[in-house]
């Protein structure tokens, strides 16, 4: 099974692949898919990246800390970027969240970062 977590955020480039993510405030998304991959293609876009995408083996949850294990070594991704494998992870919800904001062309305010994030330009305004 694929498992993904997801925060809630404002969805870019209208991609809404987490249509559940800002469901309920302090809570995280978890999907575990264990549909076939070529399921999964075969619907990528636009079911998978709108968010409309429904199949039996397709689970979603809102959590706001979640422990998940399993009998062999699973491969896993954070915010898109594997990770590696593991047969046990702990999820959380910050208590900090980090706010960020889409950023044009405009000067970064003093406190602030920007992060390229893809095409995309992201304001970071860390909890200090």
């Amino acid at each position: 099974p694929l498992i993904i977590l997801r925060r809630p955020h404002e969805d870019g480039f209208g991609f809404t692949m987490f249509p559940f993510a800002m469901s309920k405030p302090g809570t995280m998304q978890l999907r575990v898919v264990s549909a076939p991959i070529p399921s999964i293609l075969a619907n990528l876009y636009p079911k998978v990246w709108k968010g409309t995408w429904r199949h039996p083996k397709l689970l979603d949850f809102l959590v706001k800390d979640v422990d998940v294990e399993s009998d062999r070594p699973l491969p896993y991704q954070i915010g898109g970027d594997a990770k590696g494998t593991a047969t046990s992870l702990q999820f959380k919800v910050s208590p900090t969240p980090v706010q960020m904001t889409q950023l044009g062309e405009r000067l970064v305010p003093a406190g602030h970062t920007m992060v390229q994030v893809g095409p995309a330009r992201m304001l970071l305004r860390l909890p200090r």
